[in-house]
């Protein structure tokens, strides 16, 4: 039971950083010759623009989730703290949670990144209830909903399972995520529903 509980909550936690892009830097002013290298320490010529901000960073902050897990025949509430920032750079999104799961203290940590050739969000997650690790690739946006798919190790059940997970961007401070999963030879079944809100700062 404690594996299969940490397994869920860790597919709910990879995908908090949502529809992320590749971040590129716009430039401007006369273009160099191809192939010519840009001298080491060339000062930036005037009029270039700065790098581009990366879109992650939006979501850094102090969150606050409200939600149910459906892992039995009646939902259970869970209800977590999760500290957002962007690390190394800026270049990745970091994730800390806390919360009490099944008794006991939980702590969580979510590193998330984009491939810079497919284009693909990559999220790694720890935690402290399991010594395995979950990664999900990024899907699409459609009409303001995020889908992503992607397998995961259920060690429960000794194989891979179909993840799938629904983010609807109800606006800056708040989202809804739904999570389903459909194991070898089984069918889609939704597993956990989750709220997130961004923490006020007199909270």
């Amino acid at each position: 039971m404690r594996n299969k509980k940490s397994w869920a909550l860790a597919a709910l936690v990879a995908v908090l950083a949502f529809g992320v892009g590749q971040v590129t830097a716009q430039d401007g002013g006369e273009a160099e010759p191809a192939g010519k290298p840009e001298p080491a320490g060339k000062p930036e010529p005037a009029g270039k623009a700065a790098p581009a901000a990366n879109p992650m960073a939006a979501m850094a902050g102090d969150w606050v989730i409200d939600g149910k897990m459906f892992m039995g025949p009646a939902p259970t509430p869970f209800n977590a703290s999760v500290k957002i920032s962007m690390v190394m750079g800026g270049n990745f999104l970091q994730e800390e949670w806390t919360a009490e799961f099944m008794g006991q203290p939980f702590k969580g940590r979510l590193i998330t990144a984009v491939d810079p050739v497919t284009k693909e969000q990559v999220s790694i997650w720890i935690d402290n209830m399991g010594s395995g690790a979950i990664s999900i690739m990024r899907g699409g946006e459609k009409d303001g909903v995020i889908t992503l798919t992607g397998k995961n190790s259920n060690a429960q059940m000794g194989a891979q399972i179909d993840d799938k997970i629904v983010i609807k961007i109800d606006s800056a401070d708040k989202q809804t995520h739904t999570h389903y999963m459909t194991p070898p030879g089984g069918q889609e079944t939704k597993t956990m529903e989750f709220i997130y809100n961004r923490k006020k700062a007199a909270e």
